[in-house]
């Protein structure tokens, strides 16, 4: 009763392009600086295209 079926059987007939993902923040071990006040942080945000720390990240 089993039917075998190729993957292919089963994909989208057009396939619709997929945007990547936006990074939002980037980590560093051994810190870096805000783009905006200099702060060396291990986390930094995106915020209009600069890399934040939290305390320069409008939420």
């Amino acid at each position: 009763m089993s039917e075998d079926r190729s993957i292919d059987d089963f994909a989208a007939d057009d396939e619709t392009p997929v945007e990547p993902a936006t990074a939002t923040a980037i980590w560093s071990a051994d810190g870096a600086a805000c783009d905006r006040c200099d702060t060396v942080v291990k986390r930094r945000w995106l915020a209009d295209g600069d890399r934040v720390c939290t305390d320069c990240k409008e939420w």
